[in-house]
């Protein structure tokens, strides 16, 4: 899946990142995070509940992170801590596994064109 970073001007790696809303639910959203090391509390919050922005909160390297959509919607999900300036941890381990995440569509394709001896394009992440 393609990400897309956001680095703070003075930082040398993303602190927060941004998914295409339309290619997970936030089933599979909750599943990438808990299969991440040191990811706990992974939370799914109830839609109808509240007017918030929130769509899933956790624990990432003792801070609050949460994956969100913005009111002005850009059709994507941005993961990043709640509190960006207290010490910005590094989220590339986290962003990794989103990347290397592939939809049931993907995986069925994948596996169709190597059944048929097809090569499959590694690095055509998308």
């Amino acid at each position: 899946m393609k990400t897309y970073p956001i680095v703070e001007q003075d930082q040398l790696y993303p602190f927060a990142f941004e998914i295409e809303r339309a290619q997970l639910r936030t089933a599979a959203l909750v599943r990438i995070l808990k299969d991440i090391p040191g990811i706990t509390h992974v939370d799914l919050k109830n839609r109808r509940a509240t007017s918030s922005d929130i769509r899933i909160s956790f624990h990432f390297s003792h801070q609050l992170y949460v994956i969100w959509e913005p009111k002005l919607s850009t059709g994507r999900y941005r993961i990043g801590p709640v509190h960006a300036h207290n010490g910005i941890a590094d989220v590339a381990m986290v962003e990794q596994a989103f990347k290397d995440y592939r939809t049931p569509f993907q995986r069925a394709v994948r596996a169709k064109l190597e059944a048929f001896g097809l090569p499959f394009k590694r690095g055509s992440k998308t």
